[in-house]
C-alpha cells in the first residue's frame, strides 16, 4: 500500500479551502478509508458528507465518490471557492457527485443483495457540534411550499435521535 505519512502535511485541514465545525482530520479519514479497503476504482458513498473530508480521502485513493447530506447549505458551501468541490479542485481530483437527501426517509439508497457501493464510509452526526436532523416541520400544521419557491427552497428539519440514526 501507499505510505501516506510523507504526504499527510499537505492533507491537513488548515490547507483546505472549505471547512466546517465538524470537518474530519485527514489522518482519521485515511485510517477509516483504509479499514474500508477503499482502492482505485472503488465506488464509495458517504451518506453524511458534510464538507467532504471522508470522500476526499476516498478520492485520493482513486475511488469514485458519491456523497449526500440533509443540509443543502453545506453542500453549496459559502461560494464558488468555498465548497466541497473546491476541496477536490485543490488536490486536483475529479468533482464528487453530491445529492441533497434525507437518509431517514429513503431505505432504497441501500440494497440487501447485489451491493451498489464497494464501501460506505461515514461519520454519522451526533453530539453537540452536529446534532442529527431529519426532514420535517416542527409545526403541527406545516404550510406547503408554493411551486414558484421550490427551485431554491431549503427544507425544514427537525431533531433526529441518535438511536434512530443508528437504527436507520
Amino acid at each position: 500500500g501507499r505510505n501516506w505519512r510523507d504526504g499527510l502535511e499537505r492533507l491537513r485541514l488548515n490547507k483546505r479551502p472549505y471547512l466546517g465545525p465538524t470537518s474530519m482530520d485527514a489522518e482519521l479519514s485515511l485510517v477509516m478509508t483504509n479499514l474500508a479497503k477503499v482502492r482505485r476504482g472503488s465506488y464509495c458513498y458517504d451518506p453524511f458528507v458534510g464538507t467532504g473530508s471522508i470522500l476526499l480521502t476516498c478520492a485520493l485513493r482513486g475511488a469514485r465518490v458519491l456523497g449526500s447530506d440533509i443540509d443543502v447549505r453545506v453542500l453549496r458551501g459559502r461560494g464558488p471557492d468555498e465548497n466541497v468541490s473546491s476541496n477536490f479542485r485543490h488536490y486536483g481530483l475529479p468533482r464528487p457527485e453530491l445529492v441533497r437527501t434525507d437518509n431517514a426517509l429513503y431505505a432504497r439508497h441501500y440494497r440487501d443483495s447485489d451491493p451498489l457501493y464497494d464501501a460506505i464510509v461515514t461519520d454519522p452526526p451526533y453530539g453537540i457540534r452536529a446534532g442529527a436532523r431529519k426532514s420535517g416541520s416542527r409545526s403541527d400544521n406545516p404550510r406547503p411550499v408554493l411551486e414558484e419557491h421550490r427551485h431554491d427552497h431549503i427544507a425544514q428539519t427537525r431533531p433526529y435521535a441518535v438511536s434512530d440514526v443508528m437504527a436507520d
